[in-house]
């Protein structure tokens, strides 16, 4: 007989992976993917499988984690990496402590920018008081 405590989790559950799905397949790129299959990885976790079911679950488990990688296009030590981790947070807290180094970032940042996003001549004057509407991976170019 099911419970109505199953239903309830089951309805729950479904209506997670409604959402997450939504979210992660809203546009055909790797990164939404990696949206989806992330939060069905953190989404195993919520439940609590009896004895005879762990092996079941850390298998799935495990595929769930493959796949979220797959999506990524990354390798388990490229998103585990303690050592690379450190480093980079030892360099993100470098410049915001370092005020002085902080025009210097703007003008790389423009400058790479502006490398990745050419823009025509009299582009940006021709924009200037004026509204926009742009494409969210474009955001960038909006701040130059």
């Amino acid at each position: 007989m099911v419970t109505r405590r199953r239903v309830g989790v089951t309805l729950l559950w479904l209506l997670f992976w409604f959402s997450a799905f939504k979210e992660g397949f809203v546009r055909a790129d790797s990164s939404h993917a990696a949206i989806f299959f992330g939060a069905m990885v953190g989404g195993l976790f919520a439940f609590r499988l009896r004895w005879g079911y762990r092996k079941l679950g850390l298998i799935g488990l495990a595929m769930a984690v493959c796949v979220s990688l797959a999506s990524l296009g990354a390798s388990f030590t490229q998103v585990v990496h303690p050592a690379g981790s450190v480093s980079a947070m030892v360099s993100d807290a470098h410049q915001l402590i370092s005020p002085g180094d902080r025009s210097k970032l703007v003008r790389k940042t423009r400058s790479n920018v502006l490398k990745a996003e050419p823009l025509p001549r009299g582009s940006l004057a021709l924009l200037r008081g004026h509204t926009v509407a742009i494409y969210p991976e474009e955001i960038a170019v909006v701040g130059l």
